[in-house]
């Protein structure tokens, strides 16, 4: 096929990429120049269909594109991929986003011009005709429309056992199909047949990927689809391009009496200290720091060494922002008063989101041989004991361990530490680590002293 024909001329493509996690996106028609010679053998990759009750249609293909483009796709998602969680309220793991039917927590929208130009892309709006060629059984029932929907599959090698079909149904709600994950396997299907993605098995160490494409040739509903992602793209900048003091504003030059605050102490065998603060920040003060989950830039792995705490979902401060903010002065007069130094330095700080459904690992954030500690704040509101997920502090890493303490997660706590810990919390917020470090350079020593007494100083 050298060129598109006219029935799928004005296609819109919607992307989105599941994952647990999933992209989503649209595109316009990719043009095709009556020179380019493009070998396509549809009828080789189609390996079945199947038909509802109606004869709406379900082709899979397999060996769709190359292991090379899915290499290419799947390290652009990586490192471009704007993710964000699309529940309403994650302290309520059903309230999903209207933009998010089929309920899967993680997606990021895509440029447009990106699909349009991808050889994926192209490929699927040139693998319309064959689908809407192939030969169907008669029925004196009307089309209902002429979308066109495909799932691309993203993943590596997956086994049976790993589960993560996808289900088609008919209207009775009798199953007509489910298919397998497979890599370069393309599912295309009529876009009102009823789907429902099936979770990955819990010891699958790598989240289903796939990209979910949906296409029509209505124009309007082109027009409509840019012009939502060009406003949530443009929402979801200014944002992220907003200080950390105007999102989640902390009262400002607050002196707090920390001691009030601890409500508990523990101390491991070696010498190294826990504190539990509670009611540090005001209500309003929370409300605010939760519109963090909600904002930030969230990155995704799954490949964690052997000192990670196996976090998949974290978004990064700017240590800059941090260290200018207001809430840097709450943690800074905290750690100043635990601590056995004057001045203390942020070097780490971030949001991250936890499911009960993520392997966390037993880590430490810093070599024992460093005067450093590691501050946390839950801002999950109303948690009770049957939730679990408690934090577990242990004396060391090793596998024959004491455990030092377990710690119930509580909104408006922050635990403060330099030991061993187990992170176990559902959907927690991470507000960062703090550290002496000898090695900063005298420009930003310099404008610690200078904002400690009272002048303000960006640094960097």
């Amino acid at each position: 096929m050298a060129r598109l024909s006219r029935n799928i001329r004005n296609q819109w493509i919607y992307l989105f990429v599941v994952v647990i996690i999933v992209i989503f996106g649209d595109a316009k028609k990719s043009k095709i120049s009556d020179e380019t010679k493009i070998r396509d053998d549809f009828d080789e990759n189609l390996y079945r269909s199947f038909y509802t009750s109606d004869n709406r249609k379900i082709s899979i293909y397999n060996n769709f594109t190359q292991p090379f483009s899915i290499y290419l796709f799947r390290r652009y998602l990586s490192s471009l991929g704007q993710w964000e969680m699309t529940l309403n309220n994650y302290n309520n793991g059903s309230d999903y986003k209207e933009e998010s039917p089929d309920h899967i927590l993680w997606k990021t929208f895509l440029d447009p011009q990106f699909m349009e130009k991808s050889k994926i892309g192209q490929k699927l709006i040139r693998a319309v005709k064959h689908f809407k060629a192939i030969n169907k059984k008669s029925t004196d029932t009307p089309s209902r429309d002429d979308d066109v929907s495909a799932i691309f599959y993203l993943t590596g090698k997956w086994k049976k056992n790993d589960y993560g079909d996808i289900v088609f149904y008919d209207d009775n709600n009798e199953i007509v199909s489910a298919v397998h994950p497979l890599a370069f396997r393309m599912v295309m299907f009529d876009s009102s047949i009823e789907h429902l993605y099936k979770p990955p098995a819990i010891d699958r160490y790598d989240p289903l990927k796939t990209i979910h494409i949906k296409l029509t040739k209505s124009s309007e509903k082109l027009r409509n689809g840019i012009e939502y992602y060009k406003k949530k793209f443009e929402h979801r900048r200014n944002i992220r391009n907003t200080k950390l003091n105007d999102i989640a504003s902390v009262s400002a030059n607050r002196v707090i009496d920390v001691e009030k605050y601890i409500t508990r102490r523990y101390v491991s065998e070696n010498g190294k200290k826990i504190y539990v603060l509670d009611n540090l920040f005001t209500p309003e003060e929370l409300e605010g720091l939760r519109k963090l989950v909600k904002y930030k830039e969230y990155f995704y792995t799954y490949i964690h060494d052997d000192g990670s705490d196996g976090v998949s979902w974290m978004a990064i401060f700017s240590v800059q922002d941090f260290a200018n903010s207001n809430l840097w002065k709450i943690h800074q007069q905290v750690v100043n008063h635990v601590g056995s130094r004057d001045i203390y330095f942020p070097y780490d700080v971030s949001s991250n989101m936890i499911r009960n459904n993520v392997n966390r690992r037993l880590h430490s954030d810093y070599l024992s041989i460093t005067d450093q500690w590691t501050m946390v704040t839950y801002l999950n509101p109303n948690w009770i004991a049957q939730k679990g997920e408690e934090t577990a502090y242990f004396e060391s890493a090793d596998d024959d361990n004491n455990y030092i303490t377990e710690m119930q997660e509580r909104r408006r706590m922050m635990k403060i530490s330099n030991q061993e810990n187990q992170e176990n919390q559902e959907n927690q917020e991470d507000q960062g680590q703090e550290e002496n470090h000898e090695e900063l350079s005298k420009e930003y020593m310099k404008a610690i002293q200078e904002e400690k007494r009272g002048s303000v100083n960006k640094f960097y």
